[in-house]
């Protein structure tokens, strides 16, 4: 009775442990590249779509000024917000839908000051 050969021959399994390597690594690749973006989808999704203006309020002399009304405007979005700037000069208008505004300061005894 012959003996049988258990050693792996190229001919008989298709080729040798290399090509097995670069098969597995294809899939591999090919599996990233169309599972990866599926889970990355969320992330995507859950961009804000909002943005903030603030800054600080000073006369001419440097000094903070309390009390300012600062009202920033959108005509494209019909969206208008008003804060008031603090003790520090300090004001925040957060949430804004995100566009393009014009920002306009006043404040009793000076001039309104308004940026496009």
């Amino acid at each position: 009775m012959k003996g049988v050969n258990l050693s792996s021959n190229q001919d008989e399994l298709g080729g040798s442990a290399g090509s097995f390597k670069r098969i597995a690594s294809r899939f591999l690749v090919l599996s990233l590249v169309f599972v990866l973006p599926h889970l990355l989808a969320p992330v995507a999704s859950a961009q804000t779509t909002v943005s903030t203006i603030e800054g600080t309020i000073k006369d001419p002399q440097d000094r903070f000024i309390a009390g300012a009304q600062v009202t920033a405007k959108s005509s494209t979005l019909s969206t208008e917000r008003t804060a008031t700037s603090d003790a520090e000069g300090f004001y925040r208008l957060a949430a804004l839908p995100a566009g393009i505004y014009s920002v306009t300061v006043s404040h009793a005894g000076f001039a309104a000051y308004n940026v496009d």
